[in-house]
């Protein structure tokens, strides 16, 4: 069983989406969180636009994504790193972890050409952290 999962604040936070998560996996099941991370280009103009409350500041002139993310999402976001995101799942009980990133350009390049899939998430804007549940 492989769960997708980016964690919604309406679930009661970002622990207890870990924590139910880990209660609909089957032993052997995988779970794959994908998403922003923190430490990310998109992810620190996310926060900059939250901070200023606005895509259209000085600030973000000729920097920002071509497509960004409505700014009532970014005003709700609260991005975490992929340590963080690690870490919860290893707390939840999880092994065998597995890295994928992409989004290896500046956030306002992204559009520009395709970007592929490498492992590792230490460099990706966008990234997929895979863990399995014990047998």
């Amino acid at each position: 069983m492989c769960v997708a999962l980016y964690p919604p604040p309406e679930v009661g936070g970002f622990t207890a989406t870990g924590d139910k998560a880990h209660e609909a996996l089957k032993p052997g099941g995988k779970l794959i969180l994908i998403d922003v991370p923190k430490e990310s280009g998109f992810a620190s103009l996310y926060n900059l636009a939250s901070a200023v409350d606005t895509w259209d500041h000085k600030l973000l002139a000729h920097i920002s994504p071509k497509d960004p993310y409505p700014i009532e999402l970014v005003r709700s976001a609260n991005w975490r790193t992929s340590d963080e995101k690690i870490e919860l799942m290893k707390a939840a009980g999880l092994t065998n972890f597995e890295y994928a990133q992409t989004l290896l350009t500046h956030p306002m390049f992204a559009n520009d050409k395709v970007q592929e899939v490498v492992e590792g998430y230490d460099r990706g804007d966008y990234v997929a952290i895979c863990a399995q549940k014990k047998a």
